[in-house]
């Protein structure tokens, strides 16, 4: 049969490699990270950018202009510089505002806010964050879901009873998009401790123990979610150690002095509803101007699921998973 693939009869020097392989190049085990104290993103003095005039002709100079001077700012709050990344953030929020099609300026403007708290206080910075138009307070996203909550604490820290209310509102509509979320229930508990000064007068002691005890609750209801938040497999790592001792003294030190109110809660024999319709009558007492489905979610979530017999039997029937904050 005929050698489709012509003569074999090849010569050995065709396998014959004559050139010689470059060494291999391994990575040492202990690499020197460079050290960039500021950063490898910093195309831009922030000093230059002071002048409104020099920021306008920066800002419009080219495409990736803005993004770069969102990185100065980026950069100048992680430095503490709050005054300079104040005054650069509201140049950028109002040159932002002349472009045809702006860019999203929600990261920008909860800068700009934070800043703000800094430097003008909690009033000033309410007003900042309320006047970004990127952010619907309307309705809480993923995206702006910690806006929100950053928001509500500049409502409990600007005080009143007004904030105070629209700061419960507006955790319940935080709690809608992150419904297991350890930390709103921190923060509604700041929020009622927060207003006792102001409206113990109004309630009397019975009415203010009741108040308490709520905060209370919610205390307890976010130490629950917080130890069902932690995964067993992280737990070995010096970060989570750390983290899990902090939050947990933090909420135990707070359930240790009203531990009074929370056993009397626990042990109370009389009829259900009514004891917790009196608490709810406190409440509405304190903030007449809540909301009703703020008034529905504090004694569900709170009243009901936040009973230690609810806790032990780990009662969450209902919860959405999807709006469960992410587990650590």
């Amino acid at each position: 049969m005929e050698d489709p693939f012509g003569s074999l009869d090849l010569d050995d020097d065709l396998f014959e490699d004559s050139t010689p392989v470059a060494p291999r190049k391994v990575m040492p085990a202990s690499y020197p990270y460079p050290l960039a104290e500021d950063g490898l993103f910093f195309p831009i003095e922030g000093q230059d950018l002071l002048s409104p005039l020099n920021f306008a002709a920066t800002f419009h100079s080219s495409k990736l202009a803005p993004t770069n001077i969102s990185s100065v700012i980026e950069r100048m709050y992680l430095l503490k510089q709050f005054e300079q990344c104040l005054a650069l953030t509201r140049l950028w929020i109002v040159e932002n505002r002349k472009q045809a099609k702006p860019f999203g300026n929600l990261e920008i403007c909860d800068i700009s806010a934070r800043c703000c708290l800094k430097v003008e206080g909690p009033e000033a910075a309410l007003a900042a964050l309320e006047d970004c138009e990127d952010l619907d307070l309307t309705h809480p996203t993923q995206t702006t879901a910690g806006s929100f909550m950053f928001y509500t604490q500049l409502l409990r820290q600007s005080g009143g009873e007004d904030n105070w209310t629209r700061a419960l509102d507006t955790l319940t509509m935080y709690f809608s998009v992150r419904g297991k979320d350890y930390r709103g229930f921190i923060e509604v508990y700041e929020v009622l401790i927060a207003s006792m000064g102001s409206v113990e007068g109004k309630l009397g002691a019975d009415g203010a123990k009741d108040l308490r005890l709520i905060a209370s609750l919610a205390m307890r209801r976010a130490k629950w979610l917080f130890s069902q938040s932690l995964q067993p497999y992280l737990m070995d790592t010096p970060l989570m150690k750390r983290r899990e001792s902090h939050e947990n003294t933090k909420i135990d030190s707070v359930l240790d002095s009203n531990r009074t109110f929370l056993d009397a809660f626990d042990a109370s024999v009389e009829d259900e509803d009514v004891f917790k319709n009196g608490i709810m009558d406190s409440l509405l007492w304190a903030f007449p101007k809540l909301k009703d489905q703020t008034v529905n979610w504090i004694r569900a979530d709170i009243l009901i699921k936040s009973s230690a017999a609810n806790l032990i039997l780990g009662d969450d029937e209902g919860d959405d998973e999807d709006a469960s904050v992410s587990k650590m």
